[in-house]
């Protein structure tokens, strides 16, 4: 009889040292995937800042590159007011 419950000791240690183990994998995988998941929100807040800097300076370019064009424009024609003005 003792080897007997000595085995059923056995079996029930086995299994809670089973179901143990399943939890802890548990509580991990879930803590993992918490954590790739508020990774992946930060990553995404940040690539959106970056595409935002991006594009206003982008912007700030195109502004920049029409004024310079403006410029050139100005200064065309004023040289073509001078030189007709000294035909």
């Amino acid at each position: 009889m003792k080897d007997e419950q000595l085995d059923d000791l056995k079996q029930f240690i086995s299994s809670q040292i089973s179901q143990s183990e399943i939890r802890i994998k548990k509580d991990i995988i879930e803590t993992v995937d918490n954590k790739i998941d508020n990774l992946e929100k930060k990553l995404d807040e940040k690539i959106d800042g970056l595409q935002k800097i991006m594009e206003d300076g982008f912007t700030g370019v195109g502004e920049a590159i029409e004024r310079s064009n403006t410029q050139i424009d100005d200064h065309d024609t004023r040289i073509s007011t001078l030189e007709a003005q000294t035909a």
